[in-house]
């Protein structure tokens, strides 16, 4: 696959996994060619790259990754690690806030059950 694609594809990708952190894929497609990979907590985020490939005529066209173009992704993908843990923490840290407010508005929690 020509630098220039893969450079597009991994530039544009967009998380398809949602907020889970037990895996992280990403995927991107542009003209006919389409990427997309994951990693699993469980095995640090070691890359796995599903589709890398173009589809011509209705037929998928598997490619296989650079050790350039693979390093790329597992960069992309841990930096998707990186800003999904820190937004899981900053949800968190907003609803230990709201804890401390009824403490510091002397309301107890009892008062609402």
């Amino acid at each position: 696959m020509e630098n220039r694609i893969i450079d597009h594809l991994i530039t544009n990708v967009k998380l398809y996994t949602g907020k889970d952190l037990e895996t992280v894929g990403l995927e991107s497609e542009y003209e006919n060619y389409k990427v997309s990979f994951y990693g699993l907590k469980e095995n640090n985020y070691k890359l796995v790259v599903e589709d890398f490939g173009l589809s011509i005529n209705k037929k998928w066209r598997q490619y296989y990754p650079t050790e350039m173009q693979t390093e790329l992704m597992q960069t992309k993908l841990i930096k998707a690690v990186s800003e999904l843990q820190d937004e899981c923490l900053e949800d968190n840290s907003t609803d230990e806030g709201i804890e401390d407010l009824h403490e510091y508005f002397g309301v107890k929690r009892s008062n609402f059950y």
